[in-house]
């Protein structure tokens, strides 16, 4: 974050409500990530449930492609979605999204122009 603590943050630059509101996200999450030893390829492991606990740590990563139980579930803080006629316009780019942009997570962020507008000769 911008405070450089270390967390998992998970980025929906690109979400798109289309109906004016006040709304809320529901976020699960799931483990979908299953280890497996090395020689459960076969199935024999897996079967009588030795497959992929403690021991050596040879375990092999893979995707868990049926069903998992949720771990825990959060709700995003309110957001208001503006109808194009009430939309009170772009905000300033936050400190953490700033972080975020210079980590290579592609989000728009905003130019401080505090200076004026250097439209002339900038050819970006």
């Amino acid at each position: 974050d911008s405070s450089k603590k270390l967390g998992y943050w998970f980025v929906l630059q690109d979400l798109s409500v289309r109906t004016e509101g006040h709304f809320r996200l529901r976020m699960n999450f799931i483990d979908v990530g299953v280890v497996t030893s090395s020689s459960a390829s076969s199935g024999a492991n897996a079967a009588n449930g030795s497959g992929g606990g403690s021991g050596s740590g040879q375990g092999l990563p893979s995707l868990n492609k049926g069903r998992a139980p949720v771990l825990a579930h959060v709700f995003t803080n309110p957001f208001q979605v503006y109808s194009a006629k009430k939309f009170p316009g772009v905000i300033e780019s936050t400190d953490l999204s700033k972080a975020f942009s210079k980590q290579g997570v592609k989000i728009p962020i905003r130019k401080d122009t505090k200076e004026g507008k250097e439209e002339e000769g900038d050819s970006d």
